[in-house]
């Protein structure tokens, strides 16, 4: 991937040289061009991605020794704020260029052999999403709450975005506390999550007032039906909106919860098709887990939630230029001549390989064939990326 590394340097330096010292952004640009060689290799279809197969694969002058040293400076170094280079993340990716209300995916995985856990943030793209920022803690040393680091990674997103989108969270059923959404409401954010059933809330109607858990809230198959002005929870009054929803198939409904009194921006279909959107982030998490190798193989000493957060910056920059190929006509290209599509349609789609994996198929083909090619593609890629890969410009179809 020689041939590639000015395109991407280049493109890493006009994002975060104004954020992060020269040296830092200048190792940042070494590792993610590396992962990306190393993205089309065993290392990674097998999610065995490893700190030495990394040092193996730099390109920079210095034995492997001195690569793997090089690699572990960066990864403790203490002038690498992590939080500060999600921002220029967060520019790289486009979001600022997308239209006002944006669903920001919200979900927590885990990495290192489940010893780190990663809350990432991120906003949907075709049947993916693109990461925007990450937090990450480890369980057996967090230290404050895990409360407190969640309020603290979301405000840290509000405070980021507000200038430029109005972003509306979409969370799982993890994040249903009362103490986050009085937070969230408190701070006028927008957000979806999905409700436990055996909370209780309280509901009036023509009939009077009702008490009962979020599972007995009467609702009708195939039909949204919202709730205003509900008190949820009974150990403390909060007034939310619920919104129920059961499809054939469900195994329970969704019980939606948004904040009360802004159905102009939260229509109540829009909640259901943007929390319907919220499994993206799961497909995310298993490219990865799986095709960029963070499944296996990362483990660290000591301090292995910094450490991992900030390898996992560098796979992100890695992901979404990755994304960006798959966009290409060279894709395309490749799409058209190796894909087998299948004779009915599947989830909505005949085709039988993803975007991440035409990406891959294109870029191992190249490193075999044309060097030359592939850094002309970078180079125009990287060039066109003023408005973010993700303009109306890129045709993804997954």
């Amino acid at each position: 991937m020689l041939a590639t590394g000015t395109a991407v340097r280049e493109l890493v330096y006009r994002n975060l040289g104004s954020i992060l010292p020269k040296p830092i952004v200048k190792s940042i640009a070494e590792v993610v061009n590396t992962l990306l060689s190393l993205a089309v290799s065993p290392r990674g279809w097998y999610g065995r991605l490893t700190l030495w197969a990394i040092a193996r694969s730099m390109t920079c002058a210095g034995s492997l020794k001195s690569h793997r040293k090089r690699l572990g400076r960066l990864l403790c170094n203490k002038r690498f704020d992590a939080a500060a280079a999600f921002g220029g993340l967060a520019t790289l990716s486009g979001i600022g260029h997308l239209e006002r209300f944006v669903p920001i995916l919200l979900d927590q995985t885990s990495l290192c052999k489940d010893a780190v856990q990663a809350i990432v943030a991120s906003f949907v793209y075709g049947n993916r999403s693109i990461p925007i920022d990450m937090c990450m803690f480890d369980n057996a040393t967090i230290s404050p709450s895990k409360n407190t680091i969640e309020w603290s990674f979301l405000k840290r997103l509000i405070d980021r975005l507000k200038a430029s989108i109005e972003p509306i969270f979409v969370m799982d059923r993890g994040y249903a506390k009362l103490c986050l959404i009085k937070d969230l409401i408190a701070n006028n954010a927008l957000f979806i999550i999905r409700g436990c059933r055996n909370v209780i809330v309280e509901y009036g109607d023509s009939t009077g007032s009702h008490r009962v858990a979020l599972g007995r809230l009467p609702h009708q198959s195939g039909k949204a039906i919202r709730y205003r002005n509900v008190k949820y929870r009974d150990d403390g009054i909060q007034v939310v909106d619920i919104i129920v929803y059961r499809e054939r198939g469900f195994q329970e409904p969704w019980f939606l919860i948004v904040p009360p009194s802004l159905e102009e921006e939260l229509p109540t279909d829009s909640v259901v098709q943007w929390y319907r959107w919220r499994m993206r982030i799961e497909i995310t998490f298993r490219d990865f887990k799986s095709c960029l190798g963070a499944r296996k193989g990362l483990l660290f000493v000591k301090d292995q939630a910094v450490r991992m957060e900030r390898i996992m910056f560098c796979l992100s920059i890695a992901y979404i230029l990755l994304l960006g190929i798959s966009a290409t006509s060279m894709a395309r290209r490749v799409r058209k001549r190796m894909e087998m599509r299948r004779h009915t349609s599947r989830h909505g789609t005949r085709r039988t390989l993803s975007v991440l994996t035409v990406a891959l198929l294109a870029i191992e083909e190249l490193l075999r064939t044309n060097h030359q090619q592939l850094a002309t593609v970078f180079c125009d890629l990287c060039a066109g990326w003023t408005a973010g890969p993700f303009s109306p410009a890129f045709d993804m179809i997954d």
